[in-house]
């Protein structure tokens, strides 16, 4: 899924996954109307030019298995649920809206704004069985009823006035009541939904947080809490105390009741899902996530509607898939397939009711609905995302995974390589970051193993280690003279690279996310978990001199900072979502360049100083002229991305991200005409 989107040449796009007519029920007229369009298009250099454009084909093209996405919200989509007929998806996200879709027709969405003049989120939703009433919990302490054919709300309740109150919410089967839990309380909310339809909480222990709530007709309720906890009410005998089953794992995330209401899936912040019988209130199965080495803890899960399979979503954008059987020995659950939410953290799974069609919410402001029984899943290409690349001074490509592999190519490569090809295991965990020497001959690279290696490019050998144990290694660069490099964690350790001695290390008191040694080797830019730029001074020598200078303008977490290489311009990068391009003179900004929203991972600027280009974690890459201060273009992929690099003498460069290796060229006249 691309969009590339220039503020100069606006184009509209059309949905890319809207189903498309058979080929034999084409209209005559219709050919004849599309050579008409082709003979009108022209000036296709001017439309292009200054804009991202594909110079290989990129590594996203859609799963087979994906039907459809569903686009609109701004904002992460936390809650998810379709109506009984499963004709309707309600989708509730971070922007503070609901989306009321119709899945199987073009009619566009309503849009209920349920957070009003504040900021808060929705983080749960429940439709009544007689869909009648949506109800929906924010993360402001309230709660909200919404009427779904009408698209208004009908009531607001206010349970707490303090900040990051989250309220999740479910219905009772017969539709007259909402189970209200938050913090250690759980209530029932009952009609006809006014202040004093709030009852008092239900019985039960009150020595942690309530974190997930679902109910069943035969199941009952059922409460997750942060220790790790379920609580049980029979659906007859919520005032009588629960019982209590420890599922031995940590916080409870999510939960979901298997269509039958017998069974119960349990996940906390860990690879493990837990299933309780609720007749014997004991764990009766554990089955892992961990398909692949690392992968990450879950956030959400579900049963199908038919009770086939198990689905979970982690935090890394896989969701796993168990096929469910009984066995008489207990119930049997056996992974069948994964699909990807392109390394994006998988907030959401809803099925549709008496369909095998999922729908998946991520940290995008999207919703991508997936068809289990089809089976024409893509080339996985990479094992891991990718966390950074970099072009060497004379053209060799380097690029880090999530798997610790250390990717280095020949000098000059035209085309994108077989990461197999050029692959050595590098890191334990994470490779984070790498800076090359000028000569393009060596390369330093920090892992979340806490070691700076340096190597030998060519043979993609390890030369040395030069530190063994940083405490969070994310930093690493090469001064331009190629006289000293340093790395950091919450210090910055600077080596001698004659002999890679080290000589000085410079305590930030903050973490550090990028390092950046000015062009003439006056200065070494830190950027930093603090809101503030450190321009750490260095004395002729290169050696520091022990001033440091705060520079201020981000307004969250600087993620990065690049050079141009003349040295005239400085840029930063950061989480909330803005790039500053810095007068190096004067440690003031010259230019905030605003993004969609989204928070910044990377920056690079081209050679020549005329364009920079900065990736977001959502997906986007911004290309702006550093001129004028012009933002040009959007490229938006299917995806997060990490990391950006410009190629040394080309106008070319390489993102990555969590499909892999994307390939592009600013283009220009000279492009075109090749």
């Amino acid at each position: 899924m691309h969009e590339n989107v220039g503020q100069r040449h606006p184009v509209q796009h059309a949905d890319q996954h809207s189903r498309r007519a058979p080929q034999d029920e084409t209209r005559p007229y219709e050919a004849g109307v599309a050579e008409e369009v082709r003979r009108r298009l022209h000036h296709t250099r001017e439309v292009l030019r200054g804009g991202l454009v594909a110079t290989e084909p990129f590594p996203d093209d859609p799963d087979g298995r994906l039907w459809r996405v569903l686009t609109g919200h701004t904002g992460p989509v936390h809650a998810l649920c379709w109506r009984a007929d499963g004709r309707v998806l309600v989708s509730g996200s971070g922007d503070g809206t609901l989306r009321i879709r119709r899945v199987d027709d073009e009619r566009p969405d309503a849009v209920v704004d349920v957070a009003g003049e504040g900021d808060g989120s929705v983080v749960s939703l429940s439709w009544s069985p007689d869909i009648s009433t949506l109800a929906v919990g924010t993360d402001r302490g309230e709660v909200v009823l919404v009427d779904p054919s009408e698209h208004r709300i009908t009531r607001r309740l206010a349970l707490s006035e303090g900040d990051q109150q989250r309220v999740m919410v479910a219905f009772t089967p017969d539709s007259r009541a909402v189970t209200v839990a938050l913090g250690k309380e759980v209530r029932l909310w009952r009609e006809p939904y006014d202040k004093d339809g709030l009852g008092p909480p239900l019985p039960g222990p009150r020595d942690t947080s309530c974190t997930a709530v679902r109910w069943h007709e035969r199941g009952g309720l059922a409460v997750g809490l942060a220790d790790g906890r379920v609580h049980l009410w029979e659906r007859a005998a919520t005032e009588a105390e629960p019982t209590v089953v420890d599922t031995g794992g940590p916080s409870v995330q999510a939960l979901d009741w298997h269509p039958d209401g017998d069974l119960l899936a349990v996940i906390g912040h860990s690879a493990t899902v837990t299933v309780i019988d609720r007749r014997s209130a004991t764990v009766v199965a554990r089955i892992s996530g961990q398909a692949r080495r690392g992968a990450a803890w879950f956030q959400s899960l579900c049963w199908t509607s038919s009770g086939y399979a198990l689905l979970a979503g982690d935090n890394d954008g896989t969701v796993f898939v168990w096929k469910f059987t009984r066995q008489p020995d207990g119930p049997c659950l056996e992974l069948e397939d994964t699909f990807s939410a392109r390394g994006v953290q998988v907030r959401a799974i809803a099925p549709q009711p008496n369909e095998d069609r999922i729908a998946v919410g991520s940290r995008q402001p999207a919703v991508r609905l997936w068809i289990l029984d089809r089976h024409s899943a893509p080339d996985a290409g990479l094992a891991e995302r990718v966390n950074t690349v970099l072009w060497s001074p004379t053209g060799a490509l380097a690029a880090g995974n999530a798997g610790g592999q250390l990717m280095v190519t020949d000098r000059g490569i035209g085309e994108l390589p077989a990461w197999p090809r050029y692959a050595v295991r590098a890191h334990d965990g994470d490779l984070r970051a790498m800076a090359w020497a000028p000569d393009g001959g060596r390369l330093l690279s920090v892992g979340d193993d806490g070691r700076v290696l340096l190597w030998d490019a060519g043979r993609r050998e390890v030369i040395r280690t030069l530190a063994r144990k940083l405490t969070y290694a994310a930093a690493v660069a090469w001064s331009t003279d190629g006289r000293w490099a340093a790395a950091a964690d919450t210090d910055v350790v600077l080596w001698e690279t004659e002999t890679w001695e080290r000589v000085r290390t410079t305590p930030l008191g903050a973490s550090v996310n990028a390092l950046s040694f000015a062009p003439d080797g006056s200065r070494l830019i830190a950027a930093t978990s603090s809101m503030e730029v450190r321009v750490i001074h260095l004395g002729p020598a290169g050696r520091p001199t022990g001033r440091i200078d705060l520079w201020s303008g981000h307004r969250s977490s600087v993620s990065a900072v690049c050079w141009s290489h003349d040295g005239r311009h400085l840029a930063t990068a950061g989480y909330d979502g803005h790039v500053l391009l810095w007068d190096p003179a004067t440690g003031r900004p010259r230019h905030v360049l605003e993004g969609d929203g989204s928070a910044m991972w990377s920056v690079a600027m081209s050679r020549d100083g005329t364009s920079l280009v900065a990736v977001t974690m959502d997906g986007t890459a911004h290309l702006w002229d550093t001129g004028t201060a012009v933002e040009v273009c959007r490229l938006r992929v299917d995806g997060h991305l990490s990391s950006c690099s410009f190629h040394p003498y080309e106008h070319r460069l390489v993102l990555g991200g969590s499909a892999g290796l994307y390939a592009c060229e600013v283009s220009s006249d000279a492009a075109d005409d090749r």
